[in-house]
């Protein structure tokens, strides 16, 4: 067995053993990318039901109109009512609207972290990306190097015929 032919199949089992390892990675990655999109849908799932609840609270304390001005984020102009208002129905208007505010600030959290996930997410499937493409080119280089191993040997054979 000469140098060449060592060389070659040291550099085949590579190939193969890279192969194996980039394939696993791969299959891992995916698999967490699959659990944190269920994570994600969760979450949104339970901001949406905070959501109905809240805005189902704030119907319940303001007049409709005044609920609708807020939610789609209007100014609301002070009106007169002949309505006596309590402190502690004003108190607990505050406190829902508040609690609206946090529900906002929690989803654009949520939406934000979802984002940054998924670009790491996009940068590793790039990258893994690449590592095939080069498995690729390695295992092309391994079929031409196997063509040369068999020129050689076939030159090494028609050698040994005419000695």
């Amino acid at each position: 067995m000469t140098t060449h032919s060592v060389v070659l199949v040291v550099v085949t089992l590579t190939c193969l053993v890279m192969s194996l390892w980039y394939a696993r990675k791969l299959g891992d990655m995916l698999s967490r990318m699959a659990k944190h999109a269920q994570k994600i849908h969760v979450k949104s799932m339970e901001l949406s039901v905070e959501k109905r609840r809240a805005d189902t609270l704030l119907c319940q304390m303001l007049p409709k109109e005044v609920a609708e001005q807020l939610k789609m984020k209007h100014e609301v102009k002070a009106e007169q009512f002949k309505v006596k208002v309590r402190a502690l129905q004003f108190k607990v208007k505050v406190k829902a609207v508040q609690f609206k505010i946090k529900v906002k600030e929690e989803l654009l959290k949520v939406k934000v972290e979802a984002k940054e996930e998924l670009f790491m997410v996009k940068i590793q499937v790039t990258e893994e990306l690449v590592k095939i493409k080069l498995k690729e080119e390695l295992f092309k280089v391994k079929d031409e190097v196997k063509e040369e191993l068999f020129k050689v040997r076939v030159k090494e054979e028609l050698f040994k015929v005419k000695i």
